[in-house]
């Protein structure tokens, strides 16, 4: 039996030669119940007959310790790291014949602590174990009800967005189509992986958008709705920015911390399943673009640029593995690469100047350059000239000074407004330059002679009353007006010079 401390994840204890024995799954159970001190501790397994024979010999080995054992039953890898923390269990272990290994959890669902490790060790290093009172073991498998109604949770106002889920697991399948509105067709597809631990999104614009991604997604959310999070210490770095922009924190907890430096960080982690948990993940960032209305797209684009760095080794990988990383390789190299805030900000102005136009990129432009650049105009709006607005002058000072490109970002931003005003904004302009001329509070009609002037702006104003007016007065809560002005900043000066 092989104990392997090096994985960044969690403790894998795993065996070197196939298949895992019952009998070394019952000295795994009895170290671990010695080394968490007494408290219960939760077991999940596989849904194969071998995993769960390994599991009941791992639950007589902490049996044998004289800890209570929670069995929890066949559930995937996530579901037990969610229950540890939500039963305030002091461990849990998870058992996978198939693929050959035994997973342990630390109190808070995430990785075990170096003091666990150590206890872990010594309990090896010592196999006398006393027989003189044995835990009990709880059947638990109907705890499966509480995960489904915590997924739930995550959408406290619904989920009306659609998308198409697929997974390996047909239980995770099953659980998230139960929960998430299926799309007849594949205009968000999302994947999960057979443990509940990855999920990735894909739709013909953005390509495959990565775990990591979606879930500085969910931490970009909490945010801005003023909450705290706590992320792996490998996380973006941009959500500690973000973070300091909304007054909030963004903690980081240790892969296998020595001391007691991450408990904070820790504590908060062991209920914000998202950062963790791919079904939870999911959930979430449906409901976030059903609270906004938005498609994944235009959310996708408010995510800051950042970059993951990989370590690459040399595998034994079968050739038909090969060749389909070379497909996915050259697909994504097709995509275009994001921009930086000033990057972006320079090819729209430099886009406005080319195309000799008064109008900004379009976000619904079927052009691909023109939405990417309308989208990137929108999100240096809402990302970074809105929270600098809001900053005191003495921080906003400060923050210029710790980000001298963003001097630029707002020069140019201030030249497209001056530059470039909205069409219906134009229009409304132009309908009261008409009225002032012709000394008249009557507005122009679209019923005028035609070829008119007057017959042209009352078109455009019946437009106007009709697509925007109309449609910003129907808008029944002040949290969806907001959205919609900060969407569409002009449509105050538009109301106000139409009544």
């Amino acid at each position: 039996m092989k104990i392997d401390f090096n994985d960044t994840e969690s403790l894998f204890i795993k065996h070197e030669l196939p298949p895992l024995y019952p009998s070394e799954c019952a000295d795994v159970g009895a170290a671990v119940g010695r080394a968490v001190h007494g408290r219960k501790v939760g077991v999940g397994y596989g849904c194969d007959c071998e995993s769960r024979a390994n599991a009941l010999a791992l639950m007589a080995g902490l049996s044998q310790s004289g800890v209570s054992v929670w069995d929890m039953g066949e559930v995937f890898e996530s579901q037990l790291s969610f229950f540890v923390p939500f039963a305030s269990l002091g461990a849990g272990v998870f058992v996978n014949s198939k693929e050959k290994k035994v997973k342990m959890f630390g109190e808070d669902g995430l990785t075990v602590s170096g003091a666990v490790r150590k206890r872990l060790d010594e309990a090896f290093d010592n196999r006398m174990i006393s027989c003189q009172d044995y835990g009990r073991i709880f059947p638990m498998a109907s705890l499966d009800v509480l995960y489904r109604e915590e997924l739930v949770k995550q959408a406290p106002y619904g989920v009306s967005a659609e998308c198409v889920v697929y997974s390996s697991d047909k239980r995770i399948q099953s659980i998230l189509r139960d929960i998430l509105p299926q799309s007849t067709d594949d205009a968000l597809v999302l994947r999960v992986n057979r443990f509940g631990t990855s999920l990735s999104a894909y739709t013909k614009q953005t390509g495959v958008v990565p775990f990591v991604k979606l879930v500085a997604i969910c931490g970009m959310y909490e945010l801005k709705n003023g909450r705290d999070i706590s992320v792996p210490f490998d996380a973006p770095q941009f959500l500690d920015d973000l973070a300091i922009f909304f007054g909030r924190k963004a903690y980081r907890y240790l892969a296998a911390p020595s001391d007691g430096s991450d408990n904070l960080a820790r504590r908060l982690a062991a209920r914000q399943f998202w950062s963790r948990d791919a079904l939870f993940t999911a959930v979430k960032l449906m409901s976030v673009l059903s609270e906004y209305e938005i498609t994944f797209e235009e959310l996708y684009a408010q995510l800051p640029e950042f970059y993951i760095s990989r370590t690459v080794v040399d595998l034994d990988i079968p050739i038909d593995f090969i060749n389909e990383f070379k497909k996915i390789e050259e697909y994504l190299q097709s995509v275009p690469k994001k921009m930086s805030y000033l990057e972006s900000a320079r090819a729209i102005k430099k886009w406005i100047e080319d195309k000799n136009t008064d109008k900004t990129p379009s976000k619904a432009s079927k052009d691909t350059e023109e939405k990417y650049l309308g989208n990137a105009l929108a999100n240096i709006r809402q990302l970074v000239i809105k929270p600098y607005t809001n900053l005191e002058p003495e921080k906003q000072k400060k923050y210029i000074e710790e980000h001298p490109e963003l001097a630029e970002i707002i020069e140019i931003i201030d030249w497209v407004d001056e530059n470039c005003i909205p069409t219906n904004l134009r229009n409304i302009r132009k309908i009261k330059e008409w009225m002032q001329d012709n000394k008249t509070t009557k507005p122009p009609s679209a019923e005028a002679k035609e070829g008119s002037e007057e017959r042209t702006l009352g078109k455009a104003l019946h437009s106007i009353r009709e697509r925007w007016i109309k449609k910003y007065n129907q808008l029944e809560t002040e949290e969806q007006r907001k959205s919609f002005e900060e969407k569409h900043p002009e449509i105050l000066e538009i109301i106000e010079t139409v009544n």
